[in-house]
């Protein structure tokens, strides 16, 4: 159990577990899954942060027991934080009042134009991700008749939408050259 409560007290929201008046397991943990009465975070609820907790301990026991690693609590409960930050940011996106839908017209698909016969194409994008500078980055190539010829895609750090776009095209020049492709 003490594993537990230095996991829960590495956060700020350890603070709040400070009411259980008994001070057996079962309580305690019982007390995860009920929504406090003082609380004053709008951004997050009590109940996931809970089952971010619980499950983050549970993969820190798996990897002691089936793994024979051991997770510091000061690292678990980075881990956890880290969940909890991308919790908050997921929820807020979600939560964001949509723009009234009928002044908006759908997108035109975009349409893909074929090269000059005996040509390739390649089509290249990346994209990335602000809060956590997670980006990805990927191309796709085919011929004068729209025949797959080969792509690639991955997971890459970048501190820019700019720099995802020329990871991807990166990628895809390696690529080129290493398939001979014009």
């Amino acid at each position: 159990m003490s594993f537990n409560i230095w996991a829960w007290f590495t956060s700020p929201y350890g603070l709040l577990l400070h009411t259980v008046r008994n001070h057996n397991i079962i309580d305690w943990f019982l007390q995860w899954f009920t929504d406090l009465q003082d609380w004053e975070d709008n951004d997050h609820d009590w109940a996931a942060i809970c089952a971010i907790f619980s499950w983050h301990i549970w993969k820190a026991r798996c990897s002691t027991v089936f793994q024979s690693k051991s997770i510091s609590p000061l690292h678990l409960g980075r881990e956890i934080l880290k969940d909890l930050a991308q919790y908050a940011n997921t929820k807020e996106h979600i939560n964001r009042p949509l723009p009234y839908i009928a002044s908006i017209e759908p997108p035109t698909p975009a349409l893909w134009s074929p090269p000059k016969f005996d040509y390739l194409k390649i089509n290249f994008d990346g994209s990335f991700t602000e809060t956590n500078l997670a980006g990805g980055s990927g191309f796709t190539c085919r011929d004068s008749t729209g025949t797959f010829c080969g792509a690639g895609a991955g997971p890459t750090l970048v501190l820019s939408a700019g720099e995802a776009e020329s990871v991807a095209a990166l990628s895809a020049i390696t690529w080129a050259k290493r398939n001979e492709q014009n």
